[in-house]
């Protein structure tokens, strides 16, 4: 009999136990609901994580994404701050241009995001989920999309290389330049999704960079040779010449060079006492093949007494010196960018 009342009373004990601990709210918390012990589940080497916190699981679920969308955010910002040279920082804006354009490459694996089971906290009462990417299987979805940007670049690179004509080849190496951009972005998205499979494309950041130097070498070999037709005024030469220079060609008259034809037509119109000059200004950069490049201008109508035409001269021979250097100089640099 005793023993049996012994029992009773374990029994009791044990169930009062019970009771405080749920009396308590004792309960076990999932690691992942916590930045600090997220890692001993989700490893960051392994996996991309975001946590969402809120009154109903559907918007934590949400924030959860946003948060882990947010992640390659924070890593671009990262590495363009010790990296200038992927983005002019002067005003922010091309950060901010940047980060729009990674986050479109990175909608493309982010439809490999999973979501945890949502959690409820009694206490706080609030939903807990954690969005998770699988860093290995996420690349095996990007790694397409960077490696078809890296056929079309060195597509261009490879035209460059077989074009005999240095504008043309100045052309492909500038389109080159354009399809780097977008090249580099991927590059940059890749080191941070997943660094074991980027290294293989992040080497190509040496040619990338190395564009520049390649245009500019191809400039420097092309020689240019001004020359003025009849009845052009013999000081636009010099000026000429300067721009070309200041272009970074050379000038020369040597074999397989390129011509500078320079015309200026005063279009002169006298009258009794008066002379009405509508210059134009017309040049072309050619070779024996082909006219590379054409520019023209139409000047502002000069007027002047016919017995000071040679100040209406000098006035024109004044505006179109300006012309060529303030106008023609910027259009001729666009031909190498």
């Amino acid at each position: 009999m005793k023993r049996f009342g012994f029992l009773i009373f374990a029994v009791i004990g044990f169930s009062l136990v019970i009771a405080s601990c749920k009396s308590t709210g004792v309960e076990n918390r999932p690691l992942w609901t916590d930045a600090s012990t997220i890692a001993q589940v989700f490893s960051p080497e392994e996996y991309v994580t975001g946590i969402g916190r809120a009154v109903t699981a559907d918007v934590a679920v949400n924030l959860a994404d946003g948060n882990l969308a947010a992640y390659f955010s924070r890593e671009i910002i990262s590495v363009t701050s010790a990296q200038t040279n992927i983005v002019s920082s002067d005003t922010g804006h091309g950060d901010e241009s940047l980060l729009r354009d990674v986050t479109v490459v990175s909608e493309s694996v982010l439809s490999g995001v999973e979501h945890t089971n949502p959690w409820f906290d009694k206490k706080e009462k609030v939903w807990y989920v954690c969005s998770y990417l699988n860093r290995k299987e996420a690349w095996e979805h990007f790694e397409p999309v960077i490696n078809q940007d890296k056929n079309n670049f060195y597509s261009f690179i490879e035209s460059a290389e077989k074009e005999e004509d240095p504008f043309k080849r100045i052309a492909y190496l500038n389109e080159a330049k354009t399809a780097g951009q977008n090249y580099e972005k991927s590059i940059l998205f890749s080191e941070i999704l997943y660094q074991k499979g980027s290294a293989a494309y992040s080497s190509d950041r040496k040619m990338l960079a190395s564009l520049d130097e390649k245009i500019s070498t191809v400039v420097k070999n092309i020689a240019m040779n001004v020359v003025l037709t009849k009845g052009t005024d013999e000081r636009y030469k010099g000026i000429l010449e300067s721009i070309v220079s200041d272009n970074g060609f050379t000038v020369s008259s040597v074999k397989n060079s390129y011509d500078i034809i320079v015309s200026v037509d005063n279009k002169k119109q006298k009258f009794t006492d008066t002379v009405v000059a509508n210059p134009e200004i017309k040049i072309e950069i050619k070779n024996p093949s082909f006219t590379f490049f054409t520019w023209t201008k139409t000047m502002d109508r000069v007027t002047g007494f016919t017995e000071a035409e040679n100040l209406l001269d000098t006035k024109i021979t004044r505006a179109v010196e300006k012309a060529l250097r303030n106008e023609f100089g910027p259009a001729m640099k666009n031909v190498i960018r």
